[in-house]
């Protein structure tokens, strides 16, 4: 018997034996096969052939570029070394997360890819201009080599951090301003035409007393955010708005651009005063997280201006105030977001808390006077009114363009619908929102004396609805 037991564990164990055997044959036979070196130099390929960096101010570090270098051979290549031709270049190179000027003796396996990253730190100079600075990044492989240029615009610029402004200042355009943190306008601040003021995200730009920024079609004023780059270029929410306080008075902006903010403007001043507190002309606001225009009981005039491609409003009108519209165009689509609120938004009261929690209740008369403007957008609904009875709610619409339900705006010549195709523009997803060749916009407007559009051709008459005039 115990023959027979033992007999049948020879048995079994030899079978283990040779089962664990033809299993670590099978493991040894699926492991990759160690990469055979190329004995020839491989032209590699790259994922672009030129790294550029759109305009950089000096002295402020970079965002980073990627690229990758792929091997399109079979076989691993041996890369003899990667760096920048220039040495102490302001370019820095990071190869598998180690920044370095050069690397050498770099293996890249058959059909994979290597990640490289750049960045740069440009030192300020006496130029007023961009200029222009340009290296390559040198690949070896043994006796044969690649070269990938690498240029970077660089612009000096006046630098401002957290600065307050009293008396009468002048900013002129010989070199761009970067605000960070914010700039205080306590005095009197005039922007001569072309001037650029950039802002680091998170930053403002406050006024107390008195801004003008008039230029002029050629030559326009813009506050914009500091990233340039194709990723940020129309990217909302970089920066905070130019904010208005309520001692504010006697504001001008004429030919200005305000792009990729949180908020355009915010004017709050509780003046009636014969003149505008705020008078805008001629200016484009887009891009904003929150709202163009965001005015509380204030006394604004808004005539020639577009405003487009804001997440909430383009315009929002709270506790009141006396407003004035003339050949504006407010259009709403968000192509790059969801929107679910109307674009114009006015109402003559307002409720928030204050400091210690407690409800406020601003409840003040509201004028509103809009002529030859046009209020679109992708919702089918982009006016939305709020009016208390507890104080005055005045509206004068004449010849305008609304999309929306309230058949009693179809008088004074005003034209509604809440149909898409009623109303186009020539390309609003880029930002062109000139009329279409059957636009119902064409010569529909009154003859107010404005005798230029937003860039200033002249206007026919009787003219077109909106900021811009049709040129065939």
């Amino acid at each position: 018997m115990h023959h027979i037991i033992i007999s049948k564990l020879l048995a079994y164990s030899s079978s283990f034996v040779l089962v664990v055997m033809l299993f670590w044959v099978g493991l040894s036979a699926c492991e990759p096969k160690e990469e055979l070196l190329s004995n020839e130099s491989v032209r590699l390929r790259f994922s672009s052939d030129t790294i550029s960096f759109d305009t950089l101010f000096t002295t402020l570090g970079s965002f980073t570029k990627r690229f990758k270098i792929y091997n399109p051979s079979n076989r691993a290549v041996e890369i003899t070394k990667i760096g920048m031709t220039t040495p102490s270049s302001i370019f820095q190179l990071i190869i598998n997360g180690q920044e370095t000027e050069r690397l050498e003796s770099v293996r890249l396996r058959g059909r994979d890819s290597l990640l490289v990253l750049l960045q740069t730190r440009l030192d300020a100079t006496d130029a007023n201009l961009p200029f222009l600075i340009e290296d390559f990044i040198r690949i070896v492989q043994k006796d044969f080599e690649q070269r990938i240029p690498v240029r970077a615009w660089g612009q000096n610029a006046r630098f401002l951090r957290n600065e307050v402004i009293d008396g009468n200042v002048v900013w002129d355009s010989n070199l761009p301003y970067v605000i960070e943190g914010s700039v205080l306008v306590r005095g009197f601040l005039r922007l001569l035409p072309n001037v650029e003021v950039y802002f680091m995200p998170g930053s403002a730009f406050l006024v107390e007393g008195t801004l003008r920024a008039e230029s002029d079609v050629e030559r326009p004023i813009r506050f914009t955010s500091i990233r340039n780059d194709p990723a940020f270029r129309n990217q909302i929410g970089q920066w905070f708005g130019i904010i208005f306080g309520e001692r504010s008075r006697n504001n001008i902006l004429r030919h200005v651009r305000i792009r990729n903010a949180t908020i355009g403007i915010r004017f709050g001043n509780p003046s009636r005063e014969a003149q505008p507190a705020l008078l805008i002309e001629n200016s484009i606001i887009e891009n904003m997280a929150e709202t163009g225009l965001l005015c509380l009981n204030s006394q604004v005039r808004v005539e020639n201006t577009l405003i487009h491609n804001c997440l909430n409003q383009t315009v929002t009108l709270l506790a009141g105030g006396d407003y004035e519209f003339a050949h504006c165009t407010f259009a709403n689509y968000g192509f790059n977001f969801l929107r679910e609120e109307p674009s114009f938004v006015a109402s003559n009261r307002f409720v928030f808390q204050d400091n210690r929690g407690a409800e406020v209740v601003l409840e003040e008369p509201l004028l509103l006077n809009m002529s030859n403007t046009i209020v679109w957008g992708s919702l089918r609904e982009e006016l939305f009114f709020v009016a208390s009875e507890a104080t005055g709610f005045e509206t004068i619409f004449s010849h305008n363009i609304f999309k929306t339900e309230n058949i009693s705006l179809d008088i004074n010549n005003n034209q509604i619908s809440t149909a898409n195709d009623f109303l186009s523009f020539k390309n609003p997803r880029e930002g062109d929102f000139q009329l279409d060749s059957l636009s119902p916009a064409q010569d529909a407007g009154a003859s107010l004396g404005i005798m230029f559009d937003l860039e200033m051709n002249p206007r026919s008459d009787p003219p077109d609805i909106g900021a811009y005039e049709r040129i065939e």
